[in-house]
């Protein structure tokens, strides 16, 4: 399986450079694998480990993590993850996304009737 042996080169890479040049690009293809496998939390625990040194991945990551609180049904931290990528973005295009749910998670958290 490729993606095993792609988890597996990825890690290796993390155990010697945790904090090396690519480390976040790194944990962000992880965090991607284990999305795209329905795996949300060890998708979540990569992408929380992403810096604000990649604005971009740092970005990206937090609409992940937004998205995975909000398939998880954990409002709270989907609509506080919504609006740290409002803050992080000026494309109108994911700005009109991102405030739809975060206006989503506050009604279902039960902050907005």
């Amino acid at each position: 399986n490729n993606l095993k042996i792609a988890l597996d080169y990825f890690q290796q890479y993390l155990n010697v450079a945790q904090n090396g040049e690519y480390a976040n690009d790194t944990r962000f293809e992880i965090g991607q694998i284990f999305y795209n496998q329905n795996q949300k939390n060890m998708a979540l625990d990569n992408f929380q480990l992403i810096s604000k040194e990649s604005p971009e991945l740092y970005r990206q990551s937090r609409l992940y993590m937004a998205e995975i609180y909000f398939d998880l049904d954990d409002y709270k931290n989907a609509a506080n993850m919504y609006n740290n990528v409002h803050n992080l973005t000026d494309d109108k295009n994911i700005l009109v996304k991102i405030d739809a749910q975060r206006i989503i998670s506050l009604i279902r958290q039960g902050n907005i009737k």
